[in-house]
């Protein structure tokens, strides 16, 4: 039976109707929004004798397959059909276990990741600024320390189902055939895919599997009647929550928990963040120190070398849960628990395809002169899949475009297999990164630590500076500061090889040092360039303490 829910069926739940583009359509939500349409209610029409068609024909030999919806999957086919290769695409979404949420053609950045991560970042960030404006002379009082999550969550769904929408037009519009079903590799290596209970088989020249990764679940505790896929959510949950989640257990120690958090607490919610070791373990130290400082305090507390002995479900919304901290039993009553300890590769659709899977990660090994080609000569994987690279959106990005390119120039026979791989081969590189902790972290290149096991601690040179953004050095009840750290080698040249920042707007300020980074840039060269002033970022250009020398690295002054 189907019912005259249109626009939940089409957009889901959240859609906005401002964001169709057909006049037809527009209309039809506005009237029915505004009461004008007759009363539908009851009227069905029984479609179950109708069997659906196939959006293609399974008989064509494409160039390429691409199974997977996400970043690198949409790069590849939109630069493949730029390039005249003939591509068909398949995106499917299981539902979380918890809440059955899934979403629709993007993948993980622009549903669940980082477009509404963002946003809800930034809300946290427009607060701030709230709390600032009495001093900047603004009447301005927040009525609520708490957001009205509602309307947060609908706005931010609405851009995100924009989104779906124009990937799914953008599709259509460039001739890539595409279809929402649950595709595999088989034996064969030819693509299965079940549509309208029919399974086909699917030849093609080249196969991408761009199929990306989902949060993973803590095993059971044995004996205990909680079940944390029952019960438990995470960041595919979490923007589309129907209300706040309230006092939350985050558990996990890296990235993702800690911006989880730390957007949490400033939108008025208790945190509590735990992890069975240190947080940000594999970020700078003394930045990952400086990031949880800036954190903990008022409603977020921290807890390191933490785990869960037991959890009781009190209520539909009430947890209580047993910890043990340090050795020491504790008790905590949240109302979620979201849990953020790492992702899992949607390999599964490659384990009869005889493509070698890493053992321990479980993430497609590739070549190394090559790392998105595997075994298979004509299986391809690209992002979060693919062992041994960054799981960044630009990375996948970046990669299906370079991918497309050599896949064409194979098919075209006119270069040569080295000529191939030096002009269209993906550099993982100095590839710059962010963290959108409460006060933002972004870098380039090796850490601290990285940078000692490489080279050797007598063998580099650290300048750093810390300074207050002249922004705050009005508010009253400012206690943040901007870090900078600037990581060398220890001779002659002082060849750049990390550049890390901590403060407001850190993508931007090193989006641009990752070009240089790429260019081999130097100490002296950054010591010859002329900042912009009054920036924090131009404090770059004026490094003189080094970590060694012990001297005081806080800058006081400003226009000296």
């Amino acid at each position: 039976m189907f019912t005259l829910q249109a626009e939940r069926a089409i957009f889901g739940s959240f859609f906005n109707p401002d964001l169709i583009v057909s006049p037809g359509m527009k209309k039809f939500f506005m009237a029915k929004n505004s009461g004008s349409l007759p009363n539908l209610k009851g009227l069905s029409l029984n479609l179950g004798s109708i069997k659906k068609k196939l959006p293609f024909d399974p008989k064509r030999e494409y160039d390429a397959v691409v199974i997977g919806g996400g970043t690198g999957g949409l790069s590849f086919v939109q630069e493949a059909r730029e390039l005249g290769l003939s591509v068909v695409m398949f995106n499917h979404v299981n539902p979380t276990p918890k809440l059955g949420y899934k979403w629709g053609l993007g993948g993980t950045c622009v549903n669940v990741g980082c477009v509404p991560k963002k946003l809800f970042h930034n809300a946290g960030l427009i607060k701030e600024s709230i709390h600032m404006a009495h001093d900047y002379g603004w009447d301005v009082e927040l009525k609520d320390d708490k957001i009205k999550w509602e309307t947060l969550r609908t706005n931010v769904q609405n851009h995100i189902k924009g989104i779906n929408f124009s990937y799914v037009s953008k599709m259509k519009e460039i001739g890539v055939d595409y279809i929402e079903a649950k595709a595999s590799i088989n034996e064969s290596q030819n693509v299965v895919f079940d549509f309208d209970d029919t399974q086909y088989e699917l030849k093609a020249k080249n196969i991408i599997i761009a199929t990306g990764g989902r949060p993973r679940y803590l095993p059971n505790i044995e004996g205990a009647d909680f079940k944390f896929e029952d019960e438990c959510i995470t960041s595919d949950d979490l923007f589309a929550l129907d209300k706040s989640p309230g006092k939350t257990l985050v558990v996990g120690g890296g990235y993702i928990a800690l911006e989880c958090a730390g957007f949490l607490k400033e939108l008025g919610n208790d945190v509590i963040m735990i992890n069975r070791s240190s947080f940000l373990r594999v970020f700078d130290q003394t930045i990952a120190g400086k990031i949880l400082e800036n954190m903990v305090g008022g409603n977020l507390k921290a807890f390191g070398k933490t785990t869960i002995t037991n959890i009781t479900k009190e209520d539909e919304d009430q947890y209580l849960v047993d910890l043990l901290i340090d050795g020491e039993p504790k008790k905590a009553k949240v109302n979620s628990i979201l849990l953020a300890i790492g992702r899992d590769p949607n390999t599964h659709v490659v384990e009869n395809s005889g493509v070698k899977i890493n053992p321990r990660s479980f993430k497609v090994e590739g070549r190394v002169e090559e790392p998105e080609r595997t075994c298979v000569d004509q299986i391809y994987a690209l992002g979060d899949i693919l062992e041994g690279v960054p799981e960044l959106m630009p990375v996948a990005q970046k990669s299906g475009t370079l991918l497309a390119h050599r896949i064409y120039h194979r098919n075209k026979g006119e270069l040569t297999e080295k000529e191939i791989l030096k002009k269209y081969s993906m550099d993982y590189s100095n590839i710059a990164t962010t963290v959108f902790s409460n006060v933002e972290y972004s870098y380039v290149g090796l850490n601290e630590e990285e940078a000692i096991e490489k080279y050797g601690e007598d063998n580099i040179e650290i300048y750093h500076r810390e300074v207050t953004p002249l922004e705050a050095s009005i508010y009253s009840e400012n206690s943040r500061t901007a870090y900078m750290k600037l990581i060398v080698e220890r001779n002659e040249t002082e060849k750049v090889i990390g550049i890390h920042y901590l403060g407001p707007s850190a993508g931007e300020v090193i989006n641009g040092f990752g070009l240089a980074m790429k260019l081999g840039i130097t100490k002296k060269d950054i010591d010859n360039t002329i900042g912009i002033h009054p920036t924090v970022g131009e404090d770059f250009f004026n490094l003189t303490v080094t970590k060694r020398s012990g001297k005081d690295y806080i800058k006081t002054d400003c226009c000296s």
